[in-house]
């Protein structure tokens, strides 16, 4: 988890653009992992940093 100083450095001290190749393979990959390899559930899409962290401690995540 990143602490708030260190999200403020990456998400508003720049610009970031989610349509370059790299940014899209990593939501490729994303989705891969929870539509293709189902490693994640897709209750994961609706969650927000604390829904994540509740339902991984209470399903016993590997991380």
């Amino acid at each position: 988890m990143l602490s708030i100083d260190a999200g403020n450095k990456i998400f508003y001290n720049q610009p970031y653009n989610l349509l370059t190749d790299q940014s899209q393979r990593a939501l490729n990959q994303m989705v891969n992992f929870i539509y293709k390899y189902k490693f994640s559930p897709v209750e994961v899409t609706n969650f927000d940093g604390f829904s994540a962290y509740m339902y991984g401690y209470n399903h016993d995540a590997v991380f």
